[in-house]
């Protein structure tokens, strides 16, 4: 049985990847509430923009690959 490991620069592109979809995101988001005025898409925008802040961010001394 072969057992495949996570390799470091295979976890940066996958953040990337989760990075980038994030940013998608919150512009669709943004849009949408800039046309509607729903209040449910502008707390979508916070709170996804406030887990990138907390959950996505990383020190430019880190050297991923």
């Amino acid at each position: 049985m072969l057992k495949t490991k996570l390799r470091l620069c295979d976890w940066v592109h996958h953040y990337e990847k989760m990075l980038y979809d994030n940013a998608m995101l919150a512009r669709i988001y943004l849009r949408a509430w800039q046309v509607t005025k729903d209040p449910a898409y502008k707390r979508i925008v916070e709170a996804t923009l406030d887990f990138v802040m907390r959950e996505m961010e990383w020190s430019y001394t880190s050297n991923f690959c």
